[in-house]
């Protein structure tokens, strides 16, 4: 359990220094107001100005972006670290970080798909030997019932 409360630990501190990077907060920012702070505004002028279709579409917006599950969020992060990169290439601080979480990532997703096939062969091979073990039976049944037919034909005779 301590094994994965220091690897909890890790994490965190890795995302939040990351993440509280000041050039990271900028784009973060920035990609925000692409994402939806445009519809805030557009609200709040909306509003303001008493223009109707501004406050219409800047709601219609705002109320997409609270069902849940929107992409949203994640869209805003992809867009945060595509800026991040573009805006800030000699950060390289910043871009090792992304980087080593980029690799640990996929590290991890390569050791669950290789724990997932290992189990895939495991079922399917514990499955063939049911069918041959059921085949087996099969045999033994039909070899019983062809031996009391013969049986039968010479209790007859």
């Amino acid at each position: 359990m301590k094994d994965l409360k220091c690897i909890v630990k890790k994490w965190l501190k890795i995302i939040i220094e990351f993440c509280l990077n000041p050039r990271f907060l900028l784009c973060f920012g920035i990609g925000w107001m692409i994402t939806n702070g445009w519809a805030y505004i557009a609200t709040g002028f909306g509003l303001w100005l008493d223009i109707d279709w501004l406050f219409a579409v800047g709601a219609a917006y705002l109320t997409a972006l609270w069902i849940p599950f929107t992409p949203e969020k994640i869209i805003t992060v992809i867009i945060a670290i595509f800026l991040l990169k573009k805006m800030f290439p000699n950060d390289k601080k910043t871009l090792e970080r992304l980087y080593k979480m980029k690799e640990s990532v996929k590290k991890t997703t390569k050791n669950y798909r290789a724990k997932r096939k290992a189990k895939k062969a495991k079922a399917a091979a514990l499955k063939k030997a049911k069918l041959e073990c059921a085949k087996k039976k099969l045999q033994k049944q039909k070899r019983k019932r062809h031996l009391a037919k013969k049986s039968r034909r010479v209790n007859r005779i």
